[in-house]
């Protein structure tokens, strides 16, 4: 190794680091170690010193940090207020994949409130943009979540729709046995009384 590079190297050990992103790997330590108190008040902190320096992807990874902890204690209405922040920015910073990401935790949490129709409008949205972007596999995944949710919420008929649908997804792309499962539960489904 060169001694130029030694020298680069040992200038950027050095180099203090932003204490909001100590926060933020602290936060991450205490998470994975199970202990969300500590870690909700580390990705609190870096939550403050990204907002002091105008870091808005800090704001943002830190914001969906506190929610998931929120919703791991089943805190989901504020799960959702730190989800919503996090969307916001990523939305405006064109960062598709965490706002998928994030309306996917949001679906989580409006549905563990009962509030059913939010988590359709969600994963509908989703089903929008997977089908811009042509992909089967996603598509078929919100479909069956979506056919679920009708379930849950007794629209039989449109639960139905959403399994032919994605049999059909399956069928077009050579997949007979998946198919067969999704045709399986609208039939199931059609026989069961309204």
């Amino acid at each position: 190794m060169s001694e130029k590079k030694l020298n680069q190297e040992t200038a950027e050990e050095l180099k203090p680091k932003d204490p909001a992103q100590e926060d933020y790997e602290q936060g991450q330590k205490f998470h994975s170690d199970l202990d969300t108190a500590l870690a909700a008040n580390a990705f609190h902190n870096a939550l403050i010193g990204f907002e002091q320096s105008n870091n808005e992807s800090g704001v943002a990874n830190a914001s969906d940090k506190l929610g998931d902890i929120c919703q791991e204690r089943n805190e989901y209405q504020k799960a959702l207020e730190h989800y919503r922040r996090a969307f916001d920015i990523c939305d405006r910073l064109k960062d598709a994949a965490s706002v998928i990401s994030l309306q996917k935790k949001m679906a989580v949490s409006y549905l563990s409130l009962g509030q059913h129709q939010e988590t359709l409008k969600i994963y509908f949205e989703l089903f929008d943009t997977f089908s811009d972007w042509k992909n089967p596999g996603l598509i078929v995944e919100m479909l069956e979540k979506i056919a679920e949710l009708y379930v849950e919420t007794n629209e039989k008929d449109k639960a139905i729709d959403a399994y032919n649908t994605a049999a059909s997804i399956h069928n077009n792309y050579g997949h007979p046995n998946q198919a067969q499962i999704f045709l399986n539960k609208a039939t199931e489904l059609a026989g069961q009384p309204q």
